[in-house]
């Protein structure tokens, strides 16, 4: 029972010693492993419940930065779709990489941006992640192609390189996500392939 005690005061002082790491994706991890550590010690249950609630003023203040972050990065990921919208507005069929984090409410900003300047164009996303060592694609497939171009084929075959990752939608519209940063070259080079077949 001492033992057990001992462990969550430990935890507790642990979840207290967060407040320590600056906001970003180590203190992410740091409470993704402490809340673990937590759920899987053997102690009282009135301690567990006092580092879970420690954690979650740690979790809280994570939060808020990470929504001021997608925030900003919004902001700058509309201000660069305008230019890169202009430079693709003859292009019948674009693949853009344009790096603002994995986030659906940017990329359809970013995608209506796309369409203003190409009202009858087809687009296929790629946004990595470096922080989550993650990446999206997001594709918007207009009618006129939808005969030969389908949204979801169009997001598996960009994801072939990592083994599918996980895609979903219909052949308008469609997205889908992966782990691992280091292969988003790989998988923005397989979507523009697709568009040669």
């Amino acid at each position: 029972a001492k033992e057990a005690l001992a462990l969550g005061d430990t935890l507790i002082a642990k979840a207290q010693a967060l407040s320590e790491i600056p906001e970003g994706p180590g203190l992410s991890q740091s409470i993704k492993d402490l809340d673990k550590e937590v759920n899987q010690a053997t102690t009282s249950q009135a301690q567990k419940y006092r580092a879970k609630e420690v954690l979650d003023v740690q979790r809280s203040r994570q939060m808020v930065f990470h929504k001021a972050l997608m925030k900003e990065r919004q902001a700058s990921a509309i201000s660069q779709a305008k230019t890169v919208a202009k430079e693709i507005s003859g292009n019948d069929k674009s693949v853009v990489r344009l790096d603002f984090g994995v986030d659906g409410k940017t990329s359809s900003k970013v995608m209506k941006e796309f369409q203003k300047a190409n009202k009858t164009g087809s687009f296929l996303l790629v946004s990595a992640d470096e922080e989550e060592d993650a990446f999206a694609v997001y594709a918007n497939v207009h009618k006129t192609h939808q005969a030969t171009l389908d949204a979801l084929k169009w997001c598996e075959a960009a994801l072939a390189p990592v083994g599918g990752g996980r895609c979903g939608g219909k052949n308008m519209n469609a997205n889908g996500t992966a782990s691992s940063v280091a292969q988003v070259e790989e998988c923005t080079a397989a979507a523009q392939e697709y568009l040669l077949n």
